[in-house]
């Protein structure tokens, strides 16, 4: 228990400093290439930031209990399963990694793909370590699991 949440404060320090580090590093490429955004990159990523938006407010109402980036289930917490949580597990990873990809697209930051891939494996990783907690947790979790897709709606 203790070491899982030294696990858990470990991939929270982590999501908060390489997800500003991935859009800070793309701020600063977009700078030094002097690239001026199209008008089509523009409005995709409009398009990409009011998909973050709406998916990460869907995610908020929906887990109606107190939000937390730490991994691990609280004490006295319920498996949410219905809202956006019927499609999706992980809605407000999926609004993150959304959001800092529609600034790399919007600035044009293309050599930031390669942190950005960096980044989504790191969600990738903190969600399997957050689903085994959850698996331990909630009995109905493997059946939730089965039903409903990982990070993007009927994909993975």
């Amino acid at each position: 228990m203790k070491q899982n949440k030294l696990k858990g404060w470990i991939f929270v320090i982590v999501q908060f400093t390489f997800t500003p580090f991935v859009a800070i590093l793309a701020y600063f490429e977009h700078k030094s290439t002097f690239r001026q955004p199209s008008d089509i990159f523009l409005y995709i990523s409009i398009c990409i930031y009011i998909a973050a938006a709406v998916i990460g407010f869907m995610a908020l109402i929906s887990f109606n209990q107190k939000v937390t980036p730490m991994p691990i289930p609280r004490t006295g917490s319920r498996l949410v399963t219905n809202g956006i949580y019927a499609v999706i597990r992980h809605p407000m990873y999926l609004s993150v990694i959304l959001f800092i990809f529609g600034f790399i697209l919007y600035v044009q930051a293309y050599f930031c793909l390669i942190p950005f891939v960096l980044l989504v494996y790191f969600f990738t990783r903190k969600i399997n370590f957050e689903e085994k907690q959850l698996f331990e947790k909630f009995a109905e979790y493997k059946s939730y699991q089965l039903k409903t897709k990982k990070l993007f709606p009927f994909i993975y």
